[in-house]
């Protein structure tokens, strides 16, 4: 999946990396530690309610091994530009396709406690 943010092409990954990210940024505390576990759930629960920062969250995660990223500046330009426009459409559309990319893998759909059955 390829997204275009200010003129630059960026080529999304969804694979460990993705999950190792997320995962720190999201993860669970237990006793003030950081466990780096249970950031994938709740990524579920923002992607379900299609919020902003969720999406800023998954660019920043697919992104995250490139030599080149989108700058914060840049995300919140093309995510209020999404969001400016007459109709949801095609910020709907994006949240749709990202929730089908990230559950393309196995090991995703785990982390997210998708099992087999429910897969999309």
């Amino acid at each position: 999946m390829e997204l275009t943010i200010n003129g630059k092409e960026y080529r999304l990954y969804f694979g460990t990396d993705f999950v190792d990210y997320i995962n720190k940024a999201n993860g669970m505390e237990l006793e003030g530690v950081k466990t780096n576990v249970g950031g994938m759930l709740m990524l579920n629960a923002g992607l379900s309610m299609k919020a902003p920062s969720t999406l800023e969250l998954v660019i920043k995660a697919a992104t995250n091994t490139l030599p080149s990223k989108p700058s914060n500046k840049d995300l919140d330009d093309y995510i209020n530009n999404l969001l400016d426009q007459d109709d949801d459409t095609e910020y709907e559309a994006l949240f749709t396709e990202i929730e089908t990319e990230i559950k393309k893998r196995p090991a995703n759909r785990r982390e997210m406690g998708i099992s087999k059955a429910k897969k999309a």
